[in-house]
């Protein structure tokens, strides 16, 4: 029992505040105040290794939360690009389809030519076409043979 000028009875010592341990030996010969002091000497020691393990995970938790940013970021950007792509490939299928649609109708389906005449307007095109890549290898052979 602590009296009014601060003293404590002898037979029941204060305990020590939180930031103060016994370090007088005498004073631990009490084994309730040894097991007390071990039991705080614990608490602190798993509060310093609980506050290293949450700084820790936190750490992780940051560089991670970066991490998925980041390849938020990439995403959002490779699907923008898929997107373009997609339309550019959409846009190629169509510009092909008009071209075949007016080689068709120029070459193949003239109203006042005969069927006939269309396949020989196509051969013609195919053999002028052929006879321009001859001389173009023929010209290639000439250079190289200098």
């Amino acid at each position: 029992m602590v009296t009014k000028t601060g003293s404590s009875d002898p037979v029941f010592p204060q305990p020590p505040s939180a930031n103060q341990k016994f370090f007088d030996t005498a004073a631990m010969s009490d084994p309730l105040d040894v097991a007390g002091q071990n039991a705080l000497d614990l608490v602190q020691r798993a509060a310093g290794t609980s506050k290293e393990s949450t700084k820790r995970a936190i750490s992780i938790v940051n560089e991670l939360t970066l991490k998925l940013r980041s390849a938020n970021n990439r995403i959002h950007e490779l699907e923008v690009k898929l997107a373009h792509s997609q339309e550019r490939a959409e846009r190629a299928e169509r510009w092909f389809r008009t071209i075949s649609d007016e080689l068709q109708r120029q070459f193949l389906e003239l109203p006042d030519n005969p069927p006939e005449q269309a396949q020989r307007n196509y051969i013609r095109m195919a053999s002028s076409r052929a006879e321009r890549n001859e001389n173009r290898f023929e010209g290639f052979e000439r250079g190289n043979s200098e």
